[in-house]
């Protein structure tokens, strides 16, 4: 196992006390046991972390992956109906107790700042408004020489390049964490060998695939939103779903929007067998048109 996967498994046991951070990657090897040959006596140091991880936010996001993956590898091991295995996910969301708001907050920020350019006659309209920048109230002789003629706006426009930034949050990034928490489940739960539509057609990547996952995910996340409710203090320590307060109201949410989900997906088979009867029909009732028209010489 190499250095960057030890901190990452060592890591991830202790999310309940230390959360999404670049302080629980540094100190992950030192909680393993003294006999443990990753075990390390002293925290790793930024430059250590920062080489293995990236600079900035790039060591917390890689732990949520982290996390992500190891709840998705619990649900392949999982048994029972679609309803036990998101039960079960929810419960490992549970776990790491309020700081699951990190967790989702990480997986909403993209890596980069996307950015448009800025007219150039818009930018030439804001150069002269560096006449009219405010002194400080200390500058050093020499700096103050050396930037008495730029104005904040002139330094605006170089910081960013002359690009307008944009909204730096991923409003998708929930909903595809649900979806692969869906998908996951369906399979544990469903495996598709063989599987059949509910008009006999071979299950695959058809509309039904799709609708399926995308209502489930819905009520995973609904559910998993109950999660990201604050707590009093007095509520103690969370490390496990069993003392996360918010988890028996999480749960119920799941059942109720579960329930909604077979109630629909009920109705829409339903329609479909409906709609497979009238086809019948009409085939049955062409044949017999065909057959009298045949009979009578025409």
């Amino acid at each position: 196992m190499s250095l960057r996967s030890a901190v990452l498994a060592a890591a991830l046991p202790n999310l309940a006390r230390t959360s999404f951070t670049r302080a629980a990657l540094s100190s992950a090897l030192a909680t393993l046991p003294p006999s443990s040959p990753d075990h390390r006596a002293a925290p790793l140091s930024d430059d250590v972390v920062d080489t293995l991880f990236g600079p900035g936010s790039s060591g917390p996001r890689a732990l949520v992956r982290a996390w992500e993956d190891e709840g998705l590898s619990e649900m392949e091991g999982a048994k029972g109906s679609v309803k036990d295995v998101l039960a079960k996910r929810l419960a490992y969301s549970a776990a790491v107790g309020e700081h699951l708001v990190e967790a989702h907050a990480l997986l909403a920020t993209p890596t980069t700042t996307p950015s448009i350019p800025i007219p150039s006659d818009v930018i030439a309209r804001l150069r002269p408004l560096a006449r009219f920048s405010t002194p400080p109230l200390y500058r050093p002789f020499a700096a103050g020489a050396a930037r008495a003629a730029e104005g904040p706006v002139n330094r605006v426009l170089e910081a960013t390049g002359g690009r307008l930034p944009l909204l730096s949050v991923d409003p998708l990034a929930p909903l595809a964490y649900a979806w692969r928490v869906a998908d996951a489940a369906v399979y544990a739960a469903q495996p598709q060998k063989g599987a059949k539509g509910p008009v006999g057609e071979p299950a695959g990547a058809g509309v039904e695939w799709y609708t399926s996952r995308a209502a489930l995910a819905l009520a995973y996340l609904t559910a998993e939103a109950h999660l990201l409710q604050p707590y009093p203090a007095t509520e103690g320590t969370v490390d496990s779903a069993a003392t996360n307060p918010n988890f028996p109201a999480a749960k119920d949410q799941l059942a109720r929007a579960l329930r909604r989900y077979d109630d629909a997906k009920g109705i829409l088979a339903a329609g479909e067998n409906s709609a497979d009867s009238l086809i019948g029909f009409f085939e049955l009732a062409t044949r017999s048109v065909a057959g009298i028209i045949r009979s009578r010489g025409f």
